[in-house]
């Protein structure tokens, strides 16, 4: 929601500078991507995976709370490791459920190469939380 109302208060600010020209499609995809893309990449360094930890702290154990937290705590640091194109990826992908089409037209590039990306990430991410999920 907060994304569609970025996009609606950046056309009405830019309203007098478009013409009849326009695609509204394909436009209002690109635009609605882009901010996408940006509000990802604040809340990867800000926001909480909230949907990990509810799952987790749904289980009837005292400590799953704290178990939630620490695992939230790796993935973000893992996450943050990761290349940006990588880590952009993973996020759309995984936790935002975009497909592959929708995420290749909003990087601009190729299907195969986001999911290139997606293996290379998943790679890491297995690597780095390994440790941890033993």
């Amino acid at each position: 929601m907060e994304v569609h109302q970025d996009v609606f208060l950046a056309i009405l600010k830019r309203w007098h500078r478009y013409d009849g020209e326009v695609q509204w499609r394909h436009y209002l995809y690109r635009m609605t991507i882009r901010k996408a893309l940006h509000q990802a990449k604040a809340m990867r360094k800000a926001k909480p995976i909230e949907s990990m930890e509810q799952g987790l702290a749904a289980k009837d154990r005292p400590e799953a709370s704290l178990v939630a937290q620490e695992l939230q705590q790796r993935l973000m640091e893992h996450l943050n490791k990761l290349p940006a194109r990588q880590a952009e990826v993973f996020i759309l992908h995984r936790l935002e459920g975009l497909s592959y089409q929708a995420i290749a037209e909003g990087l601009s590039c190729a299907e195969s190469t986001v999911r290139v990306h997606l293996y290379r990430a998943l790679k890491r991410l297995d690597k780095g939380m390994r440790d941890y999920l033993e």
